[in-house]
Formats: C-alpha cells, sequence, structure tokens
C-alpha cells in the first residue's frame, strides 16, 4: 500500500455533493497532518476536515 499520497484523495473528492463532504482523518500526529495537507491540496475545505490524533 505505501504512504498516502495525492492520487489516493483524489478520487474520493471528485463526485463531491454541493455542499462538500466531512472529511475525518484518524491516526498519527504525521499522518494526521499529511492526510489533512493533502486534503486541502485537492481542494476540502479545512472546516469540512475533522481531525483525531493518537500515538
Amino acid at each position: 500500500m505505501g504512504r498516502l499520497a495525492a492520487a489516493h484523495v483524489a478520487p474520493l473528492l471528485a463526485e463531491r455533493p454541493t455542499d462538500g463532504w466531512e472529511a475525518y482523518v484518524c491516526g498519527s500526529n504525521a499522518f494526521a497532518e499529511h492526510a489533512s495537507r493533502l486534503l486541502v491540496q485537492a481542494g476540502q475545505p479545512v472546516d469540512h476536515i475533522r481531525i483525531e490524533r493518537f500515538g
């Protein structure tokens, strides 16, 4: 599987509804930062990203 990349995120956001998606990210600090950065770069509004960090 490897590391999460933009190619993994883009298809998830491609067909978003008019009011958008709520994105939930759960993982280590490094993963949460990386995943949320990819989501924002793909066009996900920051206020629609929920993060739970552990580790």
